[in-house]
């Protein structure tokens, strides 16, 4: 080989390795651009506090709804689960919003309210709120019910309400038995709670299996 075709060829090598170098300077640039922009949280701009607000306090509960559930499809964060809440339970007032989509939609936001917040994994008003939503959607998440109010009773032994709910459960499964000894054990704690005596009705108006 002449001394040109080597000089050639170690010209191409220098080329080819800075070549590669480059690229891989620029993956590793666009590789931190996207983690860092994943790691920084989501700035909302003030326009957005003054709408949900705006809507909300023209009782406009829909709207406001799908806006803080855009949000929250976004980045989730406590204050606008709080909201998006207060918005349904407003909604369910006003009827702007059937009982079942609240429903859902309240057991919706529970869920992700479990899934972000380490907290509510040891709050029994979390699961008991969440199974009740499920138990008022009906049979398609009588399960899941029974699982999270189950879960609310084993973080908090003393309360009623969840028994209450739990026997309801139960009477929609056809376990009576079972259900009359949950009810039993809400009655002993305070008879007179709404739901306790809403379980109780349920429980003398329907036949076992």
């Amino acid at each position: 080989m002449s001394q040109a075709s080597t000089k050639q060829l170690v010209q191409r090598v220098l080329f080819g390795i800075g070549l590669t170098s480059i690229l891989v300077a620029v993956v590793v640039g666009l590789v931190h651009a996207v983690s860092v922009e994943h790691r920084l949280p989501a700035v909302r701009p003030p326009s957005y506090f003054h709408n949900v607000e705006s809507m909300l306090a023209n009782e406009k509960y829909v709207r406001a709804i799908d806006q803080l559930w855009l949000a929250i499809a976004m980045q989730p964060r406590d204050g606008d689960i709080k909201r998006l809440l207060e918005a349904i339970a407003s909604a369910r007032e006003t009827k702007q919003l059937d009982p079942l989509q609240c429903d859902e939609y309240e057991a919706k936001a529970w869920k992700t309210l479990l899934r972000i917040n380490a907290q509510a994994l040891v709050s029994a008003e979390v699961f008991f709120k969440l199974g009740s939503a499920q138990l008022r959607i009906g049979n398609s998440e009588l399960s899941a019910a029974r699982s999270n109010i189950e879960r609310a009773i084993q973080l908090r032994p003393r309360f009623p309400q969840a028994l209450a709910n739990l026997a309801r459960v139960l009477i929609r499964m056809d376990k009576r038995g079972l259900a009359g000894r949950h009810l039993q054990a809400a009655r002993s704690m305070d008879p007179n709670l709404p739901l306790v005596r809403l379980a109780q009705q349920e429980y003398e108006g329907r036949l076992g299996p």
